[in-house]
């Protein structure tokens, strides 16, 4: 998702320090989900995670995860800067379509699995 990932051919022994951050001009989505380290099996552990306060880390035996657990957008600020606009609207327009499974849809305000003529309305109904 425009992010850095390791990929460990083996096994992958953890330490040191996780520091994870977004992209500049990025926000992600709730509920995204981003696998930051894989390998077989994935063991130890980081002594330390810096994250955003809104993301958790999880590990399992074959990854490590963040997940971004932000509210959603409030009515139509698809790239929540505070103000609907142009670009929120051009968000919904390029993102148009069925959402991906397992991929967070930030322009689906509606959480109806599809951005589609619904969510072009609830920006416009809240620009300004």
């Amino acid at each position: 998702s425009g992010g850095d990932r390791l990929a460990v051919q083996g096994p992958a022994q953890l330490g040191g320090t996780l520091e994870l951050s977004y992209v500049p001009g990025s926000p992600p989505c709730s509920g995204q989900q981003f696998t930051v380290v894989t390998g077989t099996p994935v063991s130890g552990n980081f002594s330390q995670v810096v994250a955003p306060p809104n993301v958790t880390v999880t590990q399992s035996s074959s990854s490590v995860a963040a997940m971004v657990v932000v509210a959603p957008p409030v009515g139509g600020d698809v790239n929540r800067n505070g103000v609907v606009n142009i670009e929120d609207l051009l968000g919904v327009i390029s993102a148009w379509g069925a959402c991906s499974p397992n991929i967070a849809c930030c322009a689906d305000l509606d959480a109806s699995g599809q951005v589609n003529i619904v969510d072009l309305l609830l920006v416009i109904s809240d620009w300004g």
